[in-house]
């Protein structure tokens, strides 16, 4: 009788490993307290990984890094979103040249020196970007927004948002900006949300933003192609997203925890990276 030799199937181990991962977008909604101070959000960065982690169950995920091609750290306007983890939402682990959503719950926070929403967000019709945009001639007072019709003159369009609507919809106009969806709703143009203006149209995008000492960062504009744009970032709050020249190449280092075996964790990473328990 012969004697099958029974080999054991090595049981999985849970590593953690960090790889870098291109960044598609980002952006953040904020919800503030009675006391117009504290708040919670929602931070989604959405990214294209390059590393190949197909294959494993992939348990969770952190972005701990992003930066532009600058070397700019572009998560710094959400101070403390290295605390913030979340579990994937799909089934299977990413595979190389997918992209993934990430949405980090941010809890309650601390907005120093802060008494008001104040922001714009300004998406640009590529049709109308033959030049761009500048209305640093128009000269505002403190504490005021600049106006539609300057704004209008400028070839942009306003809409407005409520307190009901400004996470959910809110959410929905940056999906727009980046062609993730296709309509906005009519009642979103017609809404207010205090000083805060939405400012849309076509294609890319731009964020402006006004903090306490009404320091307002200088709206710059798109070519014709509607590509070259710039950010604008608050350390403060408010939404804001990357925009296409932004994006291009911006990297995002991401801490994850992939469950497998052993040999096929070190098959899949160098050993003197990998970090086995």
């Amino acid at each position: 009788m012969s004697q099958e030799k029974v080999v054991a199937e090595k049981p999985a181990v849970v590593v953690e490993q960090e790889i870098k991962a291109r960044v598609v977008s980002i952006y953040e909604t904020r919800r503030f307290g009675e006391d117009d101070v504290s708040f919670t959000g929602d931070v989604r960065v959405k990214l294209l990984f390059e590393a190949p982690v197909e294959g494993a169950e992939l348990l969770s995920t952190e972005v701990i890094s992003a930066t532009d091609a600058k070397g700019t750290n572009l998560l710094n306007p959400r101070r403390a979103i290295t605390e913030a983890r979340e579990r994937l939402a799909f089934q299977s682990s990413p595979k190389p040249g997918i992209e993934s959503d990430i949405n980090l719950k941010a809890g309650p926070r601390e907005a120093e020196s802060i008494a008001e929403i104040t922001g714009i967000a300004v998406f640009q019709d590529p049709a109308k970007a033959m030049k761009p945009v500048d209305i640093s001639d128009y000269k505002k007072t403190p504490g005021e927004f600049i106006p539609n019709e300057v704004l209008e003159k400028a070839g942009l369009s306003v809409a407005y948002l409520d307190e009901e609507t400004f996470d959910d919809k809110g959410a929905k106009i940056l999906m727009k900006s980046m062609g993730m969806l296709d309509d906005v709703p009519e009642e979103m143009r017609k809404s207010t949300l205090g000083p805060m203006k939405m400012v849309f149209g076509l294609g890319a995008s731009l964020f402006v933003v006004k903090d306490p000492n009404d320091i307002f960062i200088k709206i710059e504009g798109l070519d014709a192609d509607g590509e070259k744009c710039a950010m604008a970032q608050s350390s403060l709050r408010g939404l804001w997203i990357l925009t296409p020249s932004e994006k291009e190449n911006a990297i995002a280092t991401v801490r994850i925890h992939l469950k497998s075996t052993e040999a096929e964790i070190r098959r899949r990473f160098s050993i003197k990276d990998v970090k086995l328990p």
